[in-house]
């Protein structure tokens, strides 16, 4: 059974949170459960746990830990018609914004570890690895999840929107254009992206960008060891996988991406979402190859633990139907705190500049967000 930890923090001042996933297709919620820390043995002994139960919650990056609440009242509906609510007045107004940003680690610090990572790849350790940074910025009071779930579920209608309660009291939000895998009845899709480049204002300039992602070498690569990684996975519990050849570009408000949508069907319909989802963490897609290097480079090169960043967040129902989101695009909230998350892909022929700009737009998904209410607050307040 779960392990359960308060879901209590001193300084908030909202109400209990409600679990939340919204995409352009679907809309999950669950009322607000006490997350509980399940160690995850193995997939199957994970989804064994649960089985017969519906849950929601998060699946830890290094995929070792689940954070999952049960949720009798999970209720999926259709997104045609819904429209996102307003600002919870219970949650108090948007605090201002306190301090300037603390980067971990410095810009300079991150092209340093782009380099160092090219150096292990040149020697043969690894053939891509998945270097983060993450960006914290401290407020003038709780920040509100709700009200930041519904702000970029405007901004980014075409994105995997998700509101997360964590154990002791943390909230996971994001807006992640990555299905990491799907399940329902029979049929299951997963769609990883990897290879991006940020977009441009000038339509002209935007489109060229688009263009030169889709011929590029260096991205096509980074890519398919993605898509061949998930395919493996995927495999030995499908009947049938459909896997295209080439990838498509997906674009966000701020990238583009290079993009692969993979179908199948499962051979054994108790294999649940939650087990497919648990399989696949970490992906390359956040990770890297050979994994346990990438692991170990990942471990030693980034100055501060993932932790949920780069995991997976998702709903598993009473019948092993579900969808889990990989937790990109987003900031973990922790009392008058917000700590961003973005990572790039490095391979060989990796920029150390290029990879930092990549990091700064995918940042920008949620950071303008979070910034713009702030600055809207303190307008209010003089």
């Amino acid at each position: 059974m779960f392990s359960v930890v308060s879901f209590t923090r001193p300084g908030y001042r909202c109400p209990p949170l409600s679990f939340q996933v919204r995409t352009p297709a679907c809309v999950a919620q669950a009322p607000a459960g006490k997350p509980g820390l399940l160690t995850v043995e193995h997939p199957g002994a994970l989804a064994a746990q649960v089985a017969g139960r519906a849950v929601v919650g998060a699946l830890s990056f290094d995929g070792r830990t689940a954070a999952l609440s049960t949720a009798s009242a999970l209720t999926v509906t259709p997104a045609d018609g819904q429209t996102v609510p307003q600002r919870n007045p219970a949650c108090g107004a948007w605090p201002g914004l306190k301090d300037g940003p603390v980067l971990r680690p410095s810009e300079e610090g991150y092209r340093n570890g782009v380099r160092a990572i090219l150096t292990a790849i040149n020697e043969g350790r690894v053939v891509k690895v998945v270097l983060g940074r993450t960006v914290e910025h401290q407020f003038g009071g709780p920040v509100p999840a709700e009200s930041l779930t519904q702000a970029l579920a405007r901004r980014h209608p075409q994105a995997r929107i998700y509101c997360c309660p964590l154990p002791g009291g943390d909230t996971l939000v994001g807006a992640s254009p990555e299905l990491l895998v799907a399940r329902h009845g029979t049929v299951v899709r997963s769609h990883p992206l990897a290879g991006t480049v940020p977009r441009s204002a000038s339509r002209a300039d935007d489109e060229a960008a688009a263009k030169a992602l889709l011929a590029s070498a260096k991205d096509r690569r980074e890519h398919a060891v993605v898509v061949e990684m998930i395919a493996d996975t995927l495999a030995p519990y499908c009947s049938r996988l459909n896997v295209p050849s080439e990838p498509s570009l997906v674009a966000t408000p701020t990238v583009w991406h290079l993009g692969t949508q993979l179908e199948g069907e499962v051979s054994d319909q108790q294999t649940t979402s939650l087990e497919l989802a648990a399989a696949l963490q970490p992906t390359p897609a956040l990770c890297g190859m050979p994994q346990r290097e990438a692991l170990q480079l990942i471990d030693e090169m980034e100055p501060f633990e993932r932790q949920w960043f780069g995991g997976a967040v998702g709903w598993n129902d009473a019948n092993g139907d579900g969808e889990w989101t990989v937790a990109i695009r987003c900031a973990c909230l922790h009392g008058y705190c917000a700590t961003l998350f973005a990572g790039a892909g490095l391979v060989a022929g990796s920029d150390p500049d290029v990879e930092l700009a990549e990091t700064e737009a995918k940042l920008a998904a949620l950071q303008d967000v979070l910034l713009e209410m702030a600055d809207d607050s303190d307008e209010r307040i003089a």
